[in-house]
């Protein structure tokens, strides 16, 4: 149980921190990125890294050294 508390804890923080990035760094850049821009694209970037190490895991599975 407190792997998976920690796990979703870990996930928040990661996903706060990938909000705030894109929002700050848009809005240095030029860009006009609202809150919800910033969350909905730091959501998309959790999912797209989990599928990622998930597919690394599984590659490594079949790496004999």
């Amino acid at each position: 149980m407190r792997a998976i508390i920690k796990t979703l804890t870990y996930l928040v923080i990661d996903l706060l921190c990938h909000a705030t990035i894109v929002y700050f760094a848009g809005n240095i850049f030029g860009y006009k990125v609202s809150i919800e821009e910033a969350g909905i694209i730091g959501i998309l970037i959790e999912i797209i890294e989990t599928i990622a190490y998930f597919i690394h895991e599984k590659i490594w599975e079949k790496i004999k050294l």
